[in-house]
């Protein structure tokens, strides 16, 4: 069997993750998506589109140089690799960083477009059953909020020779 797109139209779904400022100054937080799909169905998501959004409050306290935050959207629940562009189960990321404060207590960047928009061309396809929310944090304790995500998809039928592709896309082909 052939894929089959199954939507005439674009679908989002929302996913965020709440950050704690207790821990050390290095820390990944994890939230998972549900979506009541399972293998079984072999369906997937072609996604053209993620949007990212940390709330002002947060930004505008990473005010020391090498201060950062990251966001991305992942396929495990695994925080070992973290944000590593070797990652092979990352799908997407962003990451802001304070290169310089202008003076003591001074964010760096005040400007800031919302939401950080990630589009591609051609659609990467997405296993829905495991959609993770991953927030990076260094050198920013004491910080703590909610951050969010958006993924525009639309959901596509595989066949099993392409559903057995895809998984094997997100696999780890040895130590990265």
């Amino acid at each position: 069997m052939a894929s089959k797109v199954l939507d005439n139209f674009t679908q989002w779904a929302a996913l965020s993750v709440a950050w704690t400022a207790a821990g050390g100054s290095t820390e990944v937080f994890l939230a998972q998506l549900t979506t009541g799909l399972s293998n079984l169905q072999k369906i997937a998501w072609a996604v053209t589109r993620f949007e990212y959004f940390i709330p002002a409050a947060q930004m505008a306290q990473i005010i020391s140089a090498g201060d950062h935050l990251g966001l991305g959207i992942t396929a495990s629940n695994s925080t070992a690799q973290g944000m590593l562009p070797t990652n092979p189960s990352l799908y997407d990321y962003f990451r802001f960083e304070s290169v310089s404060a202008a003076a003591a207590g001074t964010p760096a960047l005040s400007l800031i477009e919302y939401p950080i928009v990630h589009e591609y061309v051609e659609p990467i396809l997405v296993l829905p059953q495991n959609i993770y929310l991953m927030l990076s944090r260094y050198d920013a304790a004491g910080l703590s909020g909610v951050s969010y995500a958006r993924i525009h998809y639309k959901e596509v039928e595989l066949g099993p020779e392409n559903w057995y592709d895809l998984l094997q896309l997100r696999m780890p082909l040895g130590a990265v």
